[in-house]
Protein backbone atom coordinates (compact mmCIF):
# COMPACT_ATOMS: atom_id res chain seq x y z
CA UNK A 1 0.00 0.00 0.00
CA UNK A 2 2.88 2.36 0.76
CA UNK A 3 4.42 1.65 -2.65
CA UNK A 4 1.08 2.54 -4.28
CA UNK A 5 0.93 5.78 -2.30
CA UNK A 6 4.48 6.74 -3.35
CA UNK A 7 3.73 5.83 -6.96
CA UNK A 8 0.50 7.84 -7.10
CA UNK A 9 2.11 10.81 -5.31
CA UNK A 10 5.01 10.81 -7.75
CA UNK A 11 2.70 10.49 -10.75
CA UNK A 12 0.52 13.34 -9.44
CA UNK A 13 3.61 15.57 -9.28
CA UNK A 14 4.80 14.50 -12.73
CA UNK A 15 1.39 15.07 -14.29
CA UNK A 16 1.15 18.53 -12.72
CA UNK A 17 4.64 19.46 -13.93
CA UNK A 18 4.25 18.19 -17.48
CA UNK A 19 0.73 19.56 -17.75
CA UNK A 20 1.90 23.06 -16.83
CA UNK A 21 4.86 22.84 -19.24
CA UNK A 22 2.46 22.77 -22.18
CA UNK A 23 2.44 26.17 -23.91
CA UNK A 24 -1.33 26.46 -23.65
CA UNK A 25 -0.91 27.06 -19.89
CA UNK A 26 2.02 29.46 -19.69
CA UNK A 27 1.94 31.23 -23.04
CA UNK A 28 -1.22 33.28 -22.34
CA UNK A 29 0.24 34.51 -19.04
CA UNK A 30 3.54 35.37 -20.71
CA UNK A 31 1.93 37.22 -23.61
CA UNK A 32 -0.49 39.21 -21.45
CA UNK A 33 2.28 40.09 -19.00
CA UNK A 34 4.55 41.31 -21.79
CA UNK A 35 1.91 43.25 -23.73
CA UNK A 36 0.50 44.93 -20.62
CA UNK A 37 3.96 45.43 -19.12
CA UNK A 38 3.16 43.84 -15.78
CA UNK A 39 5.74 44.03 -13.04
CA UNK A 40 7.41 40.76 -12.11
CA UNK A 41 5.48 40.70 -8.84
CA UNK A 42 2.16 41.02 -10.66
CA UNK A 43 3.14 38.52 -13.37
CA UNK A 44 4.18 35.87 -10.85
CA UNK A 45 1.23 36.45 -8.53
CA UNK A 46 -1.16 36.01 -11.49
CA UNK A 47 0.76 32.90 -12.57
CA UNK A 48 0.59 31.37 -9.08
CA UNK A 49 -3.11 32.25 -8.81
CA UNK A 50 -3.93 30.60 -12.14
CA UNK A 51 -2.00 27.45 -11.19
CA UNK A 52 -3.61 27.37 -7.73
CA UNK A 53 -7.09 27.75 -9.22
CA UNK A 54 -6.34 25.12 -11.85
CA UNK A 55 -5.07 22.61 -9.27
CA UNK A 56 -7.83 23.35 -6.76
CA UNK A 57 -10.62 22.95 -9.34
CA UNK A 58 -9.05 19.75 -10.63
CA UNK A 59 -8.73 18.34 -7.12
CA UNK A 60 -12.24 19.41 -6.06
CA UNK A 61 -13.79 17.62 -9.04
CA UNK A 62 -11.70 14.51 -8.34
CA UNK A 63 -12.67 14.56 -4.64
CA UNK A 64 -16.35 14.94 -5.49
CA UNK A 65 -16.19 11.94 -7.81
CA UNK A 66 -14.26 9.93 -5.20
CA UNK A 67 -16.78 10.91 -2.48
CA UNK A 68 -19.76 9.87 -4.58
CA UNK A 69 -18.02 6.62 -5.40
CA UNK A 70 -17.13 5.77 -1.81
CA UNK A 71 -20.29 6.98 -0.06
CA UNK A 72 -23.00 5.96 -2.48
CA UNK A 73 -21.31 3.00 -4.09
CA UNK A 74 -19.41 1.64 -1.06
CA UNK A 75 -20.37 -1.96 -1.75
CA UNK A 76 -18.64 -1.56 -5.11
CA UNK A 77 -15.30 -0.31 -3.71
CA UNK A 78 -13.41 -3.03 -5.58
CA UNK A 79 -14.94 -1.74 -8.82
CA UNK A 80 -14.08 1.86 -7.95
CA UNK A 81 -10.38 0.99 -7.81
CA UNK A 82 -10.70 -0.98 -11.05
CA UNK A 83 -12.58 1.90 -12.69
CA UNK A 84 -9.71 4.17 -11.62
CA UNK A 85 -7.33 1.93 -13.55
CA UNK A 86 -9.62 1.93 -16.59
CA UNK A 87 -9.94 5.70 -16.33
CA UNK A 88 -6.13 6.01 -16.23
CA UNK A 89 -6.00 4.18 -19.55
CA UNK A 90 -8.84 6.24 -21.03
CA UNK A 91 -7.33 9.56 -19.92
CA UNK A 92 -3.91 8.41 -21.16
CA UNK A 93 -5.44 7.58 -24.53
CA UNK A 94 -7.18 10.97 -24.58
CA UNK A 95 -3.86 12.78 -24.08
CA UNK A 96 -2.15 10.74 -26.81
CA UNK A 97 -5.03 11.36 -29.27
CA UNK A 98 -5.18 15.03 -28.31
CA UNK A 99 -1.43 15.29 -28.86
CA UNK A 100 -1.86 13.79 -32.31
CA UNK A 101 -4.67 16.25 -33.11
CA UNK A 102 -2.61 19.22 -31.86
CA UNK A 103 0.14 18.39 -34.34
CA UNK A 104 -2.26 19.60 -37.03
CA UNK A 105 -2.39 23.39 -36.68
CA UNK A 106 -5.84 23.51 -38.29
CA UNK A 107 -7.42 21.03 -35.89
CA UNK A 108 -10.10 22.02 -33.41
CA UNK A 109 -7.87 20.91 -30.53
CA UNK A 110 -4.97 23.01 -31.80
CA UNK A 111 -7.11 26.13 -32.21
CA UNK A 112 -8.84 25.74 -28.86
CA UNK A 113 -5.79 24.80 -26.79
CA UNK A 114 -5.12 28.35 -25.64
CA UNK A 115 -8.59 28.54 -24.05
CA UNK A 116 -7.95 25.39 -22.05
CA UNK A 117 -5.35 26.91 -19.71
CA UNK A 118 -7.93 27.78 -17.06
CA UNK A 119 -9.87 24.52 -17.21
CA UNK A 120 -9.36 21.72 -14.68
CA UNK A 121 -7.07 18.80 -15.39
CA UNK A 122 -9.01 15.55 -15.17
CA UNK A 123 -5.86 13.43 -14.99
CA UNK A 124 -5.97 13.62 -11.18
CA UNK A 125 -9.35 11.84 -11.09
CA UNK A 126 -8.12 8.33 -11.94
CA UNK A 127 -5.19 8.76 -9.56
CA UNK A 128 -7.49 9.50 -6.62
CA UNK A 129 -9.89 6.74 -7.64
CA UNK A 130 -6.99 4.30 -7.83
CA UNK A 131 -5.96 5.40 -4.34
CA UNK A 132 -9.46 5.21 -2.88
CA UNK A 133 -8.21 2.86 -0.15
CA UNK A 134 -5.79 5.52 1.14
CA UNK A 135 -6.42 7.49 4.29
CA UNK A 136 -7.86 10.99 4.08
CA UNK A 137 -4.45 12.30 5.12
CA UNK A 138 -2.74 10.48 2.23
CA UNK A 139 -5.31 11.74 -0.27
CA UNK A 140 -4.78 15.26 1.08
CA UNK A 141 -1.02 14.86 0.60
CA UNK A 142 -1.49 13.71 -2.99
CA UNK A 143 -3.66 16.75 -3.68
CA UNK A 144 -1.16 19.09 -1.98
CA UNK A 145 1.68 17.58 -4.03
CA UNK A 146 -0.36 17.93 -7.25
CA UNK A 147 -1.24 21.58 -6.58
CA UNK A 148 2.25 22.53 -5.35
CA UNK A 149 3.99 20.87 -8.30
CA UNK A 150 1.64 22.65 -10.70
CA UNK A 151 2.28 26.05 -9.13
CA UNK A 152 6.05 25.54 -9.02
CA UNK A 153 6.14 24.27 -12.60
CA UNK A 154 4.06 27.11 -14.03
CA UNK A 155 6.10 29.72 -12.15
CA UNK A 156 9.34 28.17 -13.41
CA UNK A 157 8.17 28.06 -17.02
CA UNK A 158 6.84 31.62 -16.98
CA UNK A 159 10.17 32.75 -15.50
CA UNK A 160 12.08 30.83 -18.19
CA UNK A 161 9.82 32.25 -20.90
CA UNK A 162 10.80 35.73 -19.78
CA UNK A 163 14.38 35.00 -20.80
CA UNK A 164 15.98 33.77 -24.02
CA UNK A 165 15.34 30.12 -23.13
CA UNK A 166 11.64 30.87 -23.42
CA UNK A 167 11.95 31.12 -27.19
CA UNK A 168 12.91 27.45 -27.39
CA UNK A 169 9.97 26.50 -25.17
CA UNK A 170 7.58 28.49 -27.37
CA UNK A 171 8.53 26.33 -30.35
CA UNK A 172 7.55 23.11 -28.59
CA UNK A 173 4.17 21.75 -29.53
CA UNK A 174 1.71 20.96 -26.71
CA UNK A 175 1.41 17.57 -28.42
CA UNK A 176 4.75 16.42 -26.95
CA UNK A 177 3.55 17.12 -23.43
CA UNK A 178 0.29 15.29 -24.14
CA UNK A 179 2.28 12.24 -25.29
CA UNK A 180 4.35 12.30 -22.11
CA UNK A 181 1.27 12.59 -19.87
CA UNK A 182 -0.44 9.78 -21.80
CA UNK A 183 2.59 7.52 -21.37
CA UNK A 184 2.75 8.32 -17.65
CA UNK A 185 -0.93 7.38 -17.29
CA UNK A 186 -0.42 4.05 -19.10
CA UNK A 187 2.65 3.17 -17.05
CA UNK A 188 0.86 4.08 -13.81
CA UNK A 189 -2.14 1.90 -14.70
CA UNK A 190 0.14 -1.03 -15.47
CA UNK A 191 2.16 -0.49 -12.28
CA UNK A 192 -0.94 -0.36 -10.08
CA UNK A 193 -2.55 -3.35 -11.82
CA UNK A 194 0.50 -5.57 -11.61
CA UNK A 195 1.51 -4.27 -8.15
CA UNK A 196 4.94 -3.07 -9.26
Amino acid sequence: MENSFLLISTVAALIAVFHMLAPDHWLPVTIISETRRFSNAKKYSITASIALLHGTLSSAIALAILYVGLVFLKQFDRYIIFSGLILLIIVGAYFVVNGFLERNADSIAGNASIAVSALPDFAIIPLLLSGSSFSLYQIGLIIAIFISAGIASLLAVVAAASFATGFALRKLSPAYFDYIIGAIMFITAASLYFGL
